[in-house]
């Protein structure tokens, strides 16, 4: 970077540009970027004075002498293809992310599920302890209004992202793994190498590092030796250094005892339903806990946390809840429909968008089992994501394996777009109800509908965050 003044960012309206781009703008660059589309975290980094373009053309980068790339950007892009032909340098997300993390001690948080929850989980903490950190997260987090924010204090902590092999980039001083589950299979292929991958990410970890890991996944169990490095680990169905005793599912929220080397530190209560956002904050506790935060900064910053984005965000709760998710592994809405059957009994309707051809074909069965705590599951067309189809991979194949492999009183319905989908629940919504929507896509747009319908919200619409992982 010591010679880049003017980066431009292609792809800069996805939620992992966007957060560089912001961190760039604090610390005084001048960014500019584009994207196929424009959407709300567009108008919001225009307002920071980010010239942003609508639409790939090469003259975009007529100013820039760096051009920033996700690896979603295909290499016949006009824009990455001006830059070579050019001479201007061309770097990885990762690879951005890795040169602002090397400016302070760094946390990488990774893991199939429950990344953006820790990490924001574990911004709260440090912001409580009072030791100001940058943070990246996968998500706009409430405190921050924003996905990203850069501190004076001496951690950086962020997300890690293993979909890509990304996270490999990264240098971190501490590096958690919240679990192992197969995904991205397309860019894995098989097991073996995914967990390859997350074995190089702790291999990583310079001699005064150390590791935070999960003592209850398989998969990272199945990592093996840990090639010395001191590791950390939290849990609670085995014994670990960061533990929860005493878990008690209340409306929406769960409240359990604290553990730290079979000392209880105290009783604290999450703004989260579930068994899972415990252990995404027992990732986040093992953490502080190590580097000596007292524990009531951590209580303080767990219980002052109000989830981000897209994770159990709660659109309206008066008369019907209506809740929007990011979830779209079938761990992820399994996790997702338990924790909200045991927060309440109300009739749940899940509407899921399925997300990708190649994880609808390869979890197909595992998606026929993740819908036993709903009531009425609507299966969505697949949200392609860019993918090419895959023939006989569609919506109603994951339909038909739902319908026959869960219990036998859950309705399942197919509904191909989103208009459809809206209007039937908008014609059959009872009081009580709770609607969630699930998937990586736009899936949103239909829980921002329906809770904004006036005949269907009366009273003012209130916007507020519950989290889940």
């Amino acid at each position: 970077m010591r010679n880049c003044e003017n980066f431009h960012m292609v792809g800069i309206g996805g939620i992992g540009m966007s957060a560089l781009a912001r961190m760039l703008v604090s610390l005084g660059y001048r960014v500019s970027g584009s994207d196929i589309k424009a959407g709300r975290l567009i108008g919001e980094l225009r307002k920071l004075g980010i010239d942003v373009q609508v639409g790939h053309k090469a003259e975009n980068i007529k100013n820039a002498d760096c051009l920033v790339v996700s690896s979603s950007i295909r290499p016949d892009n006009p824009e990455l293809r001006s830059a070579k032909s050019i001479g201007i340098p061309v770097i990885h997300r990762g690879e951005m992310l890795a040169i602002l993390m090397d400016a302070q001690r760094g946390i990488a948080v990774s893991g199939t599920h429950g990344k953006s929850t820790t990490t924001a989980m574990l911004a709260y903490i440090l912001e409580a302890a009072g030791w100001d950190p940058s943070a990246y997260v996968g998500a706009i987090v409430p405190c921050y209004k924003s996905n990203a924010k850069t501190g004076l204090g001496d951690f950086f902590v962020s997300e890690a992202d293993e979909s890509d092999e990304s996270f490999l980039k990264l240098n971190p001083e501490i590096a958690v793994i919240t679990n192992i589950d197969q995904d991205h299979m397309d860019h894995y292929g098989e097991r073996g190498n995914l967990l390859e991958s997350f074995r190089r990410f702790l291999e990583k970890l310079p001699s005064k590092g150390f590791g935070v890991i999960s003592a209850d996944c398989d998969g990272v169990a199945d990592l093996g030796p840990m090639f010395g490095k001191r590791i950390v680990t939290f849990g609670i169905d085995n014994p670990a250094d960061c533990m929860a005793e005493e878990i008690r599912n209340h409306a929406f929220t769960v409240s359990f005892k604290l553990i730290w080397k079979g000392v209880t530190l105290g009783k604290l209560t999450l703004r989260a339903p579930g068994e899972f956002n415990v252990q995404n904050a027992l990732a986040a506790a093992a953490v502080a806990l190590s580097l000596g935060v007292d524990y009531e900064s951590i209580k303080s910053g767990l219980e002052e946390y109000k989830g981000i984005s897209r994770r159990f965000e709660v659109h309206k709760d008066n008369g019907f809840m209506v809740v929007d998710d990011y979830a779209h592994h079938p761990t992820e809405i399994k996790a997702i429909l338990a924790g909200t059957r045991a927060s309440t009994g109300r009739k749940i309707i899940a509407v899921f968008q399925p997300h990708r051809y190649t994880r609808s074909r390869f979890h197909c069965d595992e998606y026929g089992v993740a819908f036993d705590d709903a009531d009425e599951v609507i299966v969505t067309d697949i949200y392609s994501a860019g993918e090419k189809p895959i023939e006989n991979v569609n919506s109603r194949l994951l339909a038909d394996t739902i319908r026959n492999s869960t219990r036998s009183n859950v309705e399942v319905t197919e509904l191909m777009d989103l208009d459809g989908v809206i209007k039937r629940l908008k014609e059959n919504i009872q009081p009580g109800d709770i609607i969630i929507t699930l998937g990586a896509g736009d899936v949103h747009k239909v829980a921002e509908e329906i809770a904004c319908d006036p005949n269907l919200v009366p009273e003012a619409q209130a916007l507020y965050h519950v989290q889940t992982g």
